[in-house]
């Protein structure tokens, strides 16, 4: 890699010096614009939460779909779940500020049920998340609409109306302790169903689907995609921003100014 072509560069009448670092063929331009830029988009980094890649995005649909074909008695109407890129920003959001003022309950969107839990010292899985609130499953009777344990979590997994969920994750500092800890979260949109209730109701599955929908593992979806992964863009911040492409950027648009 060539040097930068100038020993100095003159902005503003000001002059800013170039420095080789070690032995390396490449030279850092030090100033305070540089600085200031690499601090900001540092800050950036450190405060969007990360969000799942495209291969665990499908393997959340999937274990709720698993989940929710094989409710016993069967459904009826059971919809069937797709990925939110709207969900995922809203858990990103959510999630943003753990270290500073805390988590941002107005960044979570109505009719929604949020599954959180905390991790110490290690990355959190989400399949591993959410399985951990599925303990209700085998002691939920349908008749009685009763667990042993809370029923809620489980119920808003395979609630009829529910069709989307989104997930993040931040790494945050407990506290006074100043101790590390990581966050993950889901969030299900609910479409209006009410988890005090049964979560779907008991017949033939897909006998009772909305007109115009389809059924594919025992649930309805709205023709023509019968997919259970819609896409998402969204792409981690931590992935996009690493300190090297920075580094090469900056270095770039300085040479333009040569």
């Amino acid at each position: 890699m060539a040097l930068c072509c100038f020993p100095s560069i003159k902005v503003d009448d000001n002059t800013y010096s170039l420095k080789t670092v070690g032995n390396s063929k490449f030279s850092l331009c030090e100033f305070d614009e540089m600085r200031r830029v690499i601090y900001f988009v540092m800050l950036t980094w450190s405060v969007v939460a990360d969000v799942p890649t495209e291969e665990e995005r499908t393997q959340i649909v999937e274990f709720l779909t698993n989940l929710r074909e094989s409710v016993d008695p069967p459904a009826s109407n059971m919809l069937l779940m797709k990925y939110s890129s709207e969900l995922e920003t809203a858990a990103q959001n959510y999630l943003a500020n753990c270290s500073s003022t805390g988590l941002n309950e107005d960044a979570l969107p109505g009719d929604v049920f949020r599954f959180l839990r905390t991790y110490d010292n290690r990355k959190p899985v989400y399949l591993r998340m959410l399985s951990s609130f599925t303990s209700d499953r085998q002691s939920y009777n349908y008749d009685q609409n009763k667990c042993s344990g809370s029923c809620f979590p489980y119920k808003s997994m395979v609630l009829a109306t529910s069709n989307s969920v989104g997930c993040a994750e931040k790494k945050c500092l407990r506290g006074e302790t100043s101790s590390e800890v990581h966050l993950v979260t889901c969030l299900i949109k609910l479409n209006g169903g009410n988890t005090a209730e049964r979560p779907y109701r008991r017949g033939e599955s897909c006998s009772e689907c909305p007109d115009g929908f389809a059924c594919h593992r025992k649930q309805c979806f709205d023709q023509p995609s019968p997919v259970t992964h819609s896409t998402s863009l969204t792409t981690s911040i931590s992935t996009m921003l690493s300190p090297v492409l920075i580094v090469n950027v900056l270095i770039f648009v300085l040479s333009l100014n040569a």
